[in-house]
């Protein structure tokens, strides 16, 4: 009301008659408990909010790098061989019976059995989990943390087992001349078929066919797919060249044809394996080759003359082997070497080695006078183990455990 009489010119705005009375100034007490209470739930929610936005993203990127080995049934079987690997480092021994024309491994805590009547798994105190009651002529295994692979040499048909369940049994086309498991979901058969020097099937995590490819003029020695089913590598001897020569053909599985080649003139190749790290490792008989996934060579060691007995190219930071001489009498040497080809380490053996095993620090060596060597990757013998007389080979299961088996079981050896 005053306000308006003031605009009207009815009431002097000087007059002190009409002045406004000062409001008291009230301030409220502070409550610093409360207001720090406050200031750390919010941090903490902040905080719950950037760790769910991490796991999101690093979901994302996964998603995005290994997306075919991220189906909702290969995260279930991950998640079941965490459980299996971490139980089976717990088996101490298992009782059987040996029979030298059988094949063995280690596989999810038990000992796998592979014989011309089929596949057996057995398990302390449990008799046989799992009978794979197909007949074999001459069986073969293949093991990885996922699957156990058997096979028929120069027949027709392969097994799929993962834990005690066979998810595929097929016959090919022709005659398997190799199977191999990679290090993620898939694994690669090579056949031979009329009119072809060889055929590589490539299978996916659904053990659906997904690449196929024809080979004319070149023996396939060994092939491997990628662990993220999406490249293959495979080492040959090209039989129409008028002198030895070898080679390596590195495939994209979107491309009808190998991507790259390289060539190995006058050694013979032997094997070829995806290491962990994107390496493609090769091994032939003058020395050992790396590469990376597209073909492009990053390292390479010569044996000079020596030829390679034994040999384990899958630890992701070296590659070693048990090189000698035919003419020098001796029992060779363990070399190892990194992926530069670069020499991290030599030991000069005085017995012959019937197998050679590896973890990620620690080569070990199966002699014939039944002794276990342990040498780590400089080359230092580490540990001499002195194996009972009745053991017959020794193993290594997902979780480096090692085994001697025996005529009538096979034993956890503590290292």
């Amino acid at each position: 009301m005053q306000d308006d009489l003031r605009r009207r010119g009815i009431i002097d705005p000087d007059d002190p008659r009409y002045k406004r009375a000062a409001r008291p100034s009230l301030r409220k007490k502070r409550n610093l408990k409360a207001e720090r209470e406050e200031r750390a739930q919010k941090a903490r929610k902040n905080r719950n909010r950037l760790i769910i936005f991490g796991i999101i993203f690093i979901i994302i990127v996964l998603l995005i790098r290994f997306g075919d080995l991220f189906t909702v049934s290969n995260i279930k079987y991950t998640f079941e061989n965490l459980g299996s690997t971490i139980r089976g480092e717990d088996i101490s021994t298992i009782d059987f019976t040996y029979e030298p024309e059988n094949e063995y491994a280690m596989y999810k805590g038990g000992l796998v059995i592979g014989s011309s009547e089929g596949v057996r798994i057995r398990r302390p105190n449990k008799g046989d989990a799992y009978v794979a009651t197909r007949t074999f002529s001459n069986i073969q295994l293949d093991t990885n943390e996922r699957y156990v692979i058997a096979y028929d040499y120069l027949g027709q048909s392969f097994v799929v087992i993962s834990g005690t369940d066979a998810e595929s049994s097929q016959n090919v086309n022709g005659t398997i001349l190799g199977a191999r498991l990679s290090r993620g979901s898939g694994y690669t058969i090579l056949s031979k078929i009329t009119g072809y020097r060889g055929v590589i099937t490539a299978y996916g995590s659904n053990h659906k066919v997904i690449y196929l490819y024809y080979v004319a003029k070149d023996n396939i020695i060994d092939v491997q797919l990628s662990p993220n089913n999406r490249r293959m590598a495979a080492v040959y001897i090209d039989t129409e060249s008028e002198g030895l020569k070898g080679g390596v053909s590195f495939f994209d599985i979107s491309k009808e044809e190998p991507t790259a080649r390289y060539e190995i003139d006058g050694e013979i190749p032997l094997c070829v394996e995806y290491k962990e790290n994107n390496l493609v490792a090769v091994l032939h008989s003058g020395g050992f080759l790396f590469f990376r996934a597209n073909g492009r060579l990053v390292g390479e060691y010569s044996f000079e003359g020596g030829i390679p007995y034994f040999a384990d190219l899958s630890q992701s930071g070296y590659a070693c082997a048990v090189v000698g001489s035919e003419t020098s009498g001796d029992d060779g040497e363990l070399v190892i070497v990194n992926n530069s080809g670069v020499v991290r380490g030599k030991y000069k053996l005085g017995q012959s080695v019937k197998k050679i095993l590896t973890n990620n620090s620690s080569v070990f060596l199966y002699t014939n006078d039944n002794k276990l060597l342990i040498v780590d990757w400089r080359g230092n013998l580490v540990d001499t183990l002195v194996l009972d007389s009745n053991t017959r080979d020794v193993i290594m299961d997902e979780s480096n455990n090692i085994y001697a088996v025996g005529l009538s079981r096979v034993e956890k050896i503590t290292y």
